[in-house]
């Protein structure tokens, strides 16, 4: 069976891809997802999937913002039959279903292959080396003319997530231009450069970027590489003969540097720089203009300013500043200095009255030792720029929210782990504990359970006895909550749990589990109890009540206003740990930490480090563009002066993520500064000390 779907209104319109069983996509806005729709302002990041489940095609809303219709009516899970039609935000999706034998033309010699080297199967890695869903567009139709030596045309590979190259696993983004150069073909060692903004169009017509004239298997427009603002991506052009990624094809993905590109009978490998070339001689995209040594950013998005929210942060005062002969400048390059072993990333936005701002992230993570001070940890983790799901599966919870949000109001607290019975011995029942100075949670921990009727004339069932367990995964899917199918009813603070009962009827409640964590103070009674959903990790963004705070998007306030953000927008929203886990008013640092029943060790104390980065960050009297002009003109007008000079950043610590089976935790911390233009940057350096 193969199901083909395509765009038949929207941004995208007659764009399509096809699937075969077995395959799986997710279909959003952003990055996160695998068909991406990036100018549909309705849909959301990660708006829904279709996968081959038990059989058949199914749809599955991933928590949208505006829900997913089938044929009009809006559903969460739902089969897919030939001609259906699926809307999302403003983009329809005809559906058509064939057997896998009707192909396409050009399918009947078709081949993929995949090195054993990649393990190019999907197994949550992107390219980039973090676990993620992955970026790549579904692979359309295997075609001829893979690189590899293999020829096995019946078997589907999933393109867009494979392994690459250890450098590109613990990057946290691009850290210069992006570099091209021909391997093997017509021209080789050709290179080009791309920065941050840039697209370069690949294929055999001389109106190409990057022309490849002699090249008979390539298509005119054949790929294109872009340089966005977080990572570089590769997008194949329609071509006939299809683009290879390390050995396995595909329609969108995400690079990473050391990646090798195979187009027609030409290889290209794929490298980031950390400095500009000094030299145009040399081949370099910006000649003698300075230089730069990391840069890394996320997709401007509308946001909120410290001070929008009251919170008690001004903005950065300029220091004295200081005028420099502009032959000495180095500044039309945002150059980010990191002196702390920390990750750091930058992210460009504007705020809800639409003033361009810059967020400055700085990412920590440190080594559980206790009763000793928390060291800085060997490896540290990067910046997490897209949702880190549990099993690399994007229908499930998230392990690991991202970081690239531009503010949060409070401090999240988060623990990502199991609860382990004590000494070692199997348990029924486990109380896990989390304090952090004057917070104190306790969740208890049941083994497995089930609603029994214990006689056929039984009216009302009761609880079994829990199963004994070692350890038990901290997860919302053994938290109360879910769907009851039943009853067309759900648990709206925790669609992912288990044991919600919409309908009272024995058919649907016998032998239905009861959920593993529970609150002490609220445990389930009877069949009526409707308890809060209890859970130390990071808490849904579809899930009341953090769903209230995302806004109203409906149809009266689109034609009335022109930002992505409603008035009705709250910025709770980027605050992900469950709602009893927030403190207000930040984290300082060196607060005392208890974690009971977290590791087979039992109980745990230390105190958090008491280090806050300091972050301040290099202003211009002129823009980056203003700066270019002035060098293009410096012969004829002489020297000329500019003014530069410093401001540093208030900063917070706002969240906190324990891994304790890591015997690791990570602290992030965020500063906020103005600028003049998203496009046009004042700022020209990054500061990161200790």
């Amino acid at each position: 069976m193969r199901i083909t779907l395509q765009i038949t209104s929207g941004p995208e319109s007659s764009r399509k891809l096809w699937l075969v069983e077995g395959q799986a996509i997710v279909v959003g806005r952003t990055e996160a997802a695998e068909l991406v729709v990036p100018d549909d302002p309705r849909m959301s990041g990660a708006h829904f999937s279709v996968a081959w489940v038990d059989g058949e095609f199914r749809i599955r809303d991933l928590e949208s913002t505006n829900g997913t219709c089938l044929n009009g009516v809006k559903v969460s899970d739902a089969p897919l039959e030939d001609g259906d039609e699926i809307t999302a935000g403003h983009t329809r999706f005809a559906v058509q279903m064939e057997s896998a034998d009707a192909a396409r033309p050009d399918d009947l010699a078709a081949s993929s292959s995949v090195d054993p080297t990649t393990d190019a199967v999907r197994d949550g890695t992107g390219p980039n080396g973090l676990s993620m869903p992955a970026d790549g567009e579904e692979e359309e139709a295997a075609d001829s003319g893979c690189p590899a030596d293999t020829d096995d045309s019946s078997t589907p590979v999933r393109p867009e997530t494979f392994k690459t190259h250890p450098e590109a696993r613990i990057a946290t983004a691009i850290t210069g231009s992006v570099v091209v150069e021909i391997m093997e073909g017509s021209g080789g060692g050709r290179k080009a450069w791309l920065r941050p903004g840039q697209v370069l169009t690949v294929g055999s017509s001389e109106k190409a970027d990057f022309a490849m004239p002699h090249d008979s298997r390539m298509s005119r427009a054949h790929f294109e590489l872009r340089h966005g603002l977080a990572a570089c991506h590769i997008r194949d052009l329609d071509s006939t003969n299809g683009v290879f990624v390390n050995g396995v094809r595909v329609g969108e993905a995400t690079l990473g540097s050391g990646d090798e590109i195979a187009a027609g009978h030409s290889k290209f490998v794929v490298r980031f720089e950390t400095s500009v070339v000094e030299s145009a001689e040399e081949g370099g995209p910006f000649g003698k203009r300075g230089s730069r040594e990391s840069m890394v950013f996320a997709e401007p998005i509308g946001q909120e300013t410290i001070e929008d929210v009251g919170v008690d942060l001004t903005e950065p005062q300029a220091r004295p500043g200081k005028t420099v002969d502009l032959s000495d400048a180095a500044i039309q390059y945002l150059e980010i200095a990191n002196e702390t072993p920390f990750s750091v990333a930058v992210m460009p936005r504007e705020n809800l009255k639409g003033e361009p701002r810059l967020t400055v992230i700085v990412k920590g993570t440190f080594s559980i030792a206790s009763g000793e001070a928390a060291p800085v940890a060997e490896q540290q983790l990067p910046i997490f720029e897209a949702d880190q799901h549990y099993d690399d599966d994007p229908q499930a919870t998230v392990r690991f929210e991202t970081d690239m949000v531009p503010f949060k109001p409070r401090t999240d607290i988060v623990v990502v782990g199991q609860a382990y019975a004590p000494g070692g011995l199997p348990a029924t029942q486990v109380d896990a504990r989390v304090r952090i100075g004057r917070l104190d949670r306790t969740i208890r921990v049941f083994g497995d359970r089930k609603w029994l009727f214990p006689t056929s004339l039984a009216g009302v069932p009761k609880m079994s006895s829990p199963q004994p367990f070692d350890s038990m995964e901290l997860r919302y899917e053994r938290a109360f909550g879910g769907i009851d199918s039943a009853a067309a009813a759900y648990c709206a603070e925790n669609l992912a749990g288990v044991g919600f009962i919409g309908a009272k009827t024995k058919a649907s409640v016998h032998e239905k589990p009861l959920p593993n964590l529970e609150d002490p103070g609220e445990l389930i009674g009877s069949w009526d109890s409707r308890p809060k959903p209890v859970g130390f990790g990071f808490y849904g963004r579809g899930w009341q009540p953090r769903l209230q705070f995302a806004g109203t998007y409906d149809d009266e306030y689109r034609k009335k206003h022109t930002s992505d953000l409603p008035s009705d927008f709250a910025y709770d929203i980027y605050n992900g740990a469950h709602p009893d886990f927030q403190i207000a008013g930040y984290l300082r640092g060196n607060e005392e930490v208890e974690l009971e029943n977290l590791t087979p060790d039992g109980h745990i104390g230390f105190r958090l480090p008491a280090i806050h980065p300091r972050m301040t960050i290099g202003r211009c009297s002129v823009s980056s563009s203003e700066f270019d002009a002035l060098v293009d003109n410096e012969e004829e007008a002489g020297a000329t002066a500019v003014s530069t000079w410093e401001e540093e950043l208030r900063s917070v610590l706002d969240t906190l993520v324990f891994i304790p089976d890591e015997k690791a935790f990570y602290m992030v911390f965020r500063g906020s500064c103005v600028l003049k233009s998203l496009d046009d940057f004042d700022v020209t350096r990054i500061h990161v000390t200790m």
